[in-house]
């Protein structure tokens, strides 16, 4: 999560969750840690065990379409 690129997080249930910057994300210490995910209405926690994917968006995908 160093790269500084928005990233979505996807869940065993299907969710998504969009993070405009690493900064709005953070995972526990431990080996069940909890990664929370800042959202516009709070923030969601979310096992790490429950994690499917994590896509970095590229900065190209961000530019406008002609």
């Amino acid at each position: 999560m160093h790269q500084n690129l928005p990233l979505v997080v996807r869940s065993a249930d299907g969710k998504e969750f969009f993070v405009p910057h690493p900064d709005f994300i953070s995972m526990g210490n431990d080996a069940i840690g909890i990664v929370i995910v800042h959202t516009e209405k709070g923030y969601v926690m979310l096992d790490v065990e429950n994690v499917t994917a994590i896509e970095f968006e590229r900065a190209e995908s961000k530019a406008p379409q002609k």
